[in-house]
């Protein structure tokens, strides 16, 4: 595995430039972006997408302000304060200094032996000019259902979306840029299908299991149902998540906790991760790819396993690793982000979409009552509602109520 290899477009590397990167990794190419055309020697001799030069600068770099490493021992020209690494050309991977990029790996470094020479590129002692980190966007993000790219390998921004999850993203093609049908390693990610990935293979619970990288939609409807059945009760190391109250944009959604111990959650997650309420699984989700990684190995063997998986610890988190601090302290704003954008993106909307509308009354209620009758009991992202002698409060009563025949007048997909 090595994303800087993933990243370039050297000859050396045969799917993974710029002009294929969408077919044939099912990676979002970044609008304002170029091929690289050579070495580039402000990347170390790496070769990788550049900026277009008609467009407005990154605004999460500021070269000025935060220099990076250029060539220097551990923590001489580091950069300060907050700082969000250089953009790659992929939308979701950015690249960061690496601070073991000293003088001496400086010295034992060539950009060209790194991408042609396996003996070279292979060394496990082998210190990289850059590490690539990630954002949500990275398995995210893809087309948009309404406003899909002419070319997909060339899209601009309102081409993009961060609702539907990336469907086309193939594992096994982004973490291996040079596929070895005898590791162990690439079979496995290689079982999971475009757009699915098991989320906890690295702390292997010895079950395989791709699921679809999650589609994030109709995130306030959905909050609906949490407030009248999502209660779930908090214990161990659970009670130790923030929750809303305790972040002052967040305020607003404090009905959402009831201390000392109660989260109302939609229970959107398909493993259940989320019964510890919105924020604990959003922290989740960082933890499980790979953030504090240096507390994370201590609890499993990455990959094998044969060890009993262990809890990691908020408070060990909060107490050594600024990056589980840092993250938290957004986590809020990641929340009211899914609030304002997870919207429905409608048929009509597409392109061509109106075509397979009707306005036929007959056929629209036809198809209504087809929906209640088969589809909505699963598909339905509204509530019925129930009869007076039901109290919607009570879960066991109200459900029992939705397993009832009705008359189909009354019938509210």
């Amino acid at each position: 595995m090595d994303f800087l290899k993933t990243l370039s477009s050297h000859p050396s590397i045969k799917h993974s430039s710029r002009d294929n990167r969408w077919h044939y990794l099912g990676l979002v190419n970044e609008p304002c972006f170029e091929k690289a055309k050579g070495p580039r020697t402000d990347r170390f001799g790496l070769w990788l997408d550049a900026r277009s030069k008609d467009c407005p600068a990154d605004p999460f770099e500021n070269e000025q302000k935060y220099p990076g490493v250029k060539i220097g021992a551990r923590g001489k020209n580091m950069p300060v304060g907050s700082f969000y690494g250089y953009a790659t050309g992929i939308v979701g991977l950015r690249l960061f200094p690496n601070p073991d990029f000293d003088e001496a790996a400086a010295k034992k470094w060539d950009a060209e032996k790194y991408y042609t020479d396996p003996n070279y590129y292979n060394d496990k002692n082998l210190i990289r000019p850059y590490r690539v980190g990630m954002s949500c966007g990275f398995c995210h993000v893809g087309p948009s259902p309404v406003k899909p790219p002419t070319d997909p390998e060339n899209p601009q921004w309102a081409n993009l979306n961060s609702n539907p999850g990336a469907q086309y993203f193939w594992v096994d093609r982004v973490f291996f840029w040079d596929k070895d049908d005898a590791s162990f390693a690439f079979q496995l990610f290689h079982t999971s299908l475009p757009g699915t990935l098991d989320t906890s293979f690295i702390s292997t619970d010895y079950i395989n299991n791709p699921r679809t990288m999650n589609a994030v939609y109709n995130v306030l409807p959905r909050l609906g149902p949490a407030l009248r059945w999502g209660r779930e009760k908090l214990a161990g190391g659970g009670l130790k998540n923030k929750q809303f109250q305790d972040f002052k944009q967040t305020a607003a959604l404090s009905q959402f906790y009831k201390a000392p111990d109660t989260v109302m959650t939609p229970r959107v997650l398909k493993d259940g991760s989320d019964s510890v309420g919105i924020l604990g699984a959003l922290n989740r989700v960082f933890i499980n790819i790979g953030l504090f990684s240096e507390e994370w190995i201590l609890h499993f063997n990455p990959l094998v396993g044969g060890k009993t998986i262990t809890p990691i610890r908020i408070e060990d988190a909060e107490k050594n690793s600024s990056y589980w601090n840092a993250t938290v302290n957004q986590t809020a704003d990641v929340a009211l982000f899914f609030l304002k954008t997870a919207k429905p993106d409608q048929l009509k909307d597409a392109p061509g979409g109106s075509d397979y509308l009707t306005a036929d009354k007959a056929t629209l209620d036809r198809g209504k009552l087809a929906f209640a009758t088969y589809c909505a009991r699963c598909h339905s992202s509204k509530i019925p509602e129930a009869p007076a002698n039901v109290d919607e409060s009570n879960w066991n009563q109200y459900w029992a109520w939705t397993k009832t025949d009705c008359p189909r007048n009354d019938v509210s997909p």
